[in-house]
Parts: C-alpha cells; sequence; structure tokens
C-alpha cells in the first residue's frame, strides 16, 4: 500500500490528510478509469480527494493549494500505476 500526504493551505485552512493511493484510486469521480490517466490528470485526481477527504474530516471548505508528499504510514515503492 502506497501512503500519500497532503498538505492543505489557504484562505485560513492549514492541515494536511494521510491516505492510500488505493483508497484515492477507489473513490468515485467522473471521468477517465485511473488506468487511461496521464501522470497529471493522476495527480489532479489525488489533489481532488485530498480536498474532499479534508473538507469531510474538518467541515472546512474554500479556497487551498495542495500539496502532494509521500505519506509515513506506509512503505512506498517505485511502481507503476
Amino acid at each position: 500500500m502506497e501512503g500519500i500526504k497532503a498538505r492543505i493551505e489557504g484562505d485560513g485552512i492549514k492541515g494536511s490528510v494521510e491516505f492510500s493511493l488505493e483508497e484515492a484510486m477507489a473513490h468515485p469521480r467522473a471521468g477517465k478509469p485511473w488506468a487511461e490517466m496521464n501522470v497529471d490528470e493522476q495527480a489532479a485526481a489525488l489533489k481532488e480527494y485530498a480536498l474532499w477527504l479534508y473538507s469531510r474530516q474538518d467541515g472546512v471548505t474554500g479556497n487551498a493549494t495542495v500539496t502532494l508528499e509521500r505519506g509515513t504510514f506506509a512503505v512506498t515503492r517505485d511502481r507503476d500505476v
């Protein structure tokens, strides 16, 4: 399981969420299947999921910038998604 940490900042928001790549891939979304997305589209989907997860946990919404990092809760390996 690959861990991802998303730092979220902006409009009075400063926080982070951690989630697995598999969790984000399984989250329902409109558009292409994950395997058909290019790297930029996958990054955008991960950022969108991070914002959704953060707002669900903290009830905060608004304009925010999301920065993706490797998470701390799981060992990460190089792999093709």
